[in-house]
């Protein structure tokens, strides 16, 4: 059964203040919901900042939980689910997993997830400061069946066929590839943003899938927030640097061209147990 919902790809110039971002986050929550925006997705580790670029590492304070509820609040207040970046703490001894919460419309958690691959050798990047994650995550809304990634998990196409396999349509990837120097843009960056990209839409393509990419906007942005049709084109994108909502409808039961159907039919599935987390309770461990 086909299902519309009309949804906001965010941006903004995530920074080290818990505060200061749930402010933005605040701001665009409401101005999606005045555009009757059904749903709002965010980038990744909006609510807290980055460790290791925004912050020197992942804290544990009850500022997080507390941010949570006022989204949770926020998502109630103005009817419309929330997608959030964060990270949280299961015991003392671990490293936090850097997650997406999922908030419906009246502020309950419905769903989260953890990212599975982290960038870096041991010790280094994401590798330094968190846990990794273990399954995939689906939930629905408006009949229809959604799937979560997080940054570096674009290099990975199995993930993409995963989720293909557990019947979504909708997939929300959460980035954060922005605070980049002008050199390192000049050098790296942009040609960076434009691998992304491209990889993003042929794993739209090459699955068959709807994908909202949110990323942080703070300059220098690698590439700017999007959403993708099923073949790969751009539904709607923002500017880069700019603090922005990309305002589209997902309607799968507008048809697009797909040549990868029939060979896609007749591959193995690679996850034929299914891995997925149905549990959304979270509990915050605080030292």
């Amino acid at each position: 059964m086909a299902g519309i919902l009309k949804l906001a790809t965010a941006q903004f110039a995530v920074g080290p203040d818990i505060r200061l971002n749930l402010s933005k986050i605040s701001a665009q929550i409401r101005e999606a919901a005045k555009e009757s925006c059904e749903l709002i997705h965010f980038s990744e580790y909006c609510l807290t900042g980055y460790p290791g670029i925004d912050i020197k590492h992942c804290e544990n304070t009850n500022e997080i939980p507390l941010a949570l509820n006022e989204i949770s609040n926020l998502a109630k207040e103005n009817s419309i689910w929330v997608i959030i970046g964060s990270h949280y703490f299961t015991d003392e001894s671990s490293k936090p997993l850097n997650c997406l919460f999922v908030y419906d419309h009246e502020g309950r958690l419905v769903a989260h997830y953890d990212k599975r691959v982290l960038a870096g050798a041991p010790g280094e990047m994401d590798q330094k400061h968190y846990s990794s994650g273990t399954n995939a995550v689906t939930f629905e809304i408006n009949g229809i069946k959604c799937g979560l990634l997080i940054c570096h998990e674009w290099r990975y196409p199995e993930f993409f066929r995963e989720y293909r396999q557990l019947g979504i349509d909708l997939l929300f990837h959460s980035f954060y590839d922005g605070n980049i120097s002008p050199d390192a843009y000049i050098a790296e960056g942009a040609e960076l943003g434009e691998l992304i990209s491209g990889s993003e839409r042929g794993n739209a393509a090459n699955n068959y899938l709807w994908i909202s990419v949110a990323n942080t906007s703070k300059a220098e942005q690698a590439f700017p927030s999007m959403l993708l049709h099923p073949d790969g084109s751009i539904a709607g994108q923002a500017q880069r640097n700019k603090t922005q909502l990309v305002i589209t409808q997902v309607s799968t039961g507008k048809k697009f061209i797909d040549p990868s159907r029939y060979g896609r039919e007749k591959i193995t599935k690679l996850f034929p147990e299914g891995i997925l987390n149905q549990s959304p309770q979270i509990k915050f461990y605080q030292r």
